[in-house]
């Protein structure tokens, strides 16, 4: 036993310089089932080296590592039953050099399991399973494709925003820029995708600036908190593109920054916004200076006439 843990382990040494991590495609896979029914589906697994490549096909459970949303694998102890509800043909898959294969799998739903979101990782890597667990370093040869599930039935859709922050702590500006960070919990059994925008208005209502709120299209899992962060506005860097920016905007004034959140069918939708002043000092202080000057000018030459 303990040979051929060795003979694993070496050949576990060798791999990353023989074998390419493989691409799949899609990143994302978003399904739907009934209790009880078998989804049948497909991803492509893609070589991109130069030489024939074998890889092993595997599931793990994951979530999210913190609010930015970047998911945290999990150890096959601690994933949960979903992972074992997929079935591959064959858990390998031989692909040429330079080519792709598609792979088939089905998922098994349980007649007993509750409504909602259920979410696993397929993962495709170089080595077997039980060669990557006798030795940490190869894991990042694995590759993962996002598996969510939605389970028909009485799901719960309820969200809430927990705050919306500009970063850019100044009250008085001379720019239409900011920096917003906004957090909303999911409190239900579905992820749930926010879709919408921030839009920086004045004292008219006059839309000035405008940004996605969500341009990445990120998700927020079930029980989880998200943070997302959006920039809005260009910020100058010559005096000169500072004025033409202020000349182009033509406002002065509170300005509100709104955000307007869809998190789609069934959730409530989300609004919030900020306020800070708009003066534009250079545009203005340029105004000046040229009004002083030209009344210079205007008083030289009554002077002289």
């Amino acid at each position: 036993m303990k040979l051929r843990i060795l003979f694993s382990s070496l050949a576990l040494l060798l791999i990353p310089f023989s074998m390419e991590a493989a691409t799949i495609s899609p990143a994302t896979l978003d399904l739907q089932a009934s209790k009880g029914e078998t989804v049948s589906s497909t991803f492509t697994v893609i070589n991109t080296s130069a030489s024939e490549q074998k890889y092993y096909l595997d599931t793990l459970g994951f979530q999210p590592r913190d609010e930015s949303g970047v998911p945290q694998f999990l150890d096959k102890d601690k994933s949960s039953a979903f992972t074992k509800w997929i079935q591959f043909s064959n858990d390998q898959v031989t692909v040429p050099a330079r080519s792709k294969v598609e792979v088939p799998f089905q998922i098994l739903v349980p007649s007993d399991v509750g409504a909602g979101n259920q979410e696993v990782a397929i993962t495709v890597s170089s080595a077997p399973s039980d060669v990557v667990a006798t030795n940490g370093a190869i894991i990042e040869a694995k590759t993962a494709m996002l598996v969510f599930l939605t389970i028909k039935g009485d799901t719960i859709k309820q969200a809430g925003l927990l705050d919306f922050v500009d970063a850019i702590r100044q009250q008085v500006r001379s720019e239409l820029v900011g920096t917003f960070s906004y957090r909303i919990q999911n409190q239900g059994n579905v992820y749930a995708i926010p879709v919408g925008t921030i839009q920086m208005k004045d004292l008219f209502g006059r839309i000035l600036q405008k940004a996605d709120a969500n341009s990445s299209g990120g998700r927020i899992l079930p029980n989880s908190t998200r943070k997302f962060e959006v920039s809005v506005g260009t910020k100058q860097n010559g005096f000169i593109d500072q004025i033409k920016n202020q000349m182009q905007m033509i406002a002065v004034g509170p300005i509100t920054s709104e955000l307007s959140i869809d998190l789609g069918d069934g959730f409530k939708a989300i609004h919030a916004q900020t306020t800070f002043w708009y003066i534009p000092y250079q545009l203005i202080g340029t105004i000046l200076i040229a009004f002083l000057l030209l009344l210079l000018l205007y008083k030289s030459f009554s002077k002289k006439h």
